[in-house]
């Protein structure tokens, strides 16, 4: 998960890398929000939104990208499972994102 920002806009991206024993997936979605005025999101603004908005706007785009991927190359489609509000944190520091139980 990433996140991108300037005065006037936010981006939030996320990636995932799936292994099957059938196939290999890599999708990355994208989602770009404006502000109406200028403004500045500090760190942990940022980490919360992209912990309660940003992943909940982008995962079920990766969940119909990876199954639409497995289709069209004719491969058995993984299934994702849902991604509960919450669920999906931002950590401070080095650590990727993680889901929480």
């Amino acid at each position: 998960m990433q996140a991108h920002g300037t005065d006037e806009a936010f981006e939030t991206r996320a990636r995932l890398y799936l292994r099957t024993d059938e196939a290999e997936f890599v999708t990355e979605i994208g989602a770009f929000y404006t502000f109406s005025e200028p403004l500045r999101l500090s760190k942990p603004v940022a980490q919360e939104f992209l912990s309660r908005v940003g992943i909940m706007a982008v995962y079920p785009f990766i969940r119909e990208q990876v199954f639409s991927s497995a289709r069209r190359i004719g491969v058995a489609s993984p299934v994702l499972g849902l991604l509960r509000a919450g669920q999906f944190v931002i950590s401070d520091g080095d650590e990727p994102p993680a889901l929480s139980e």
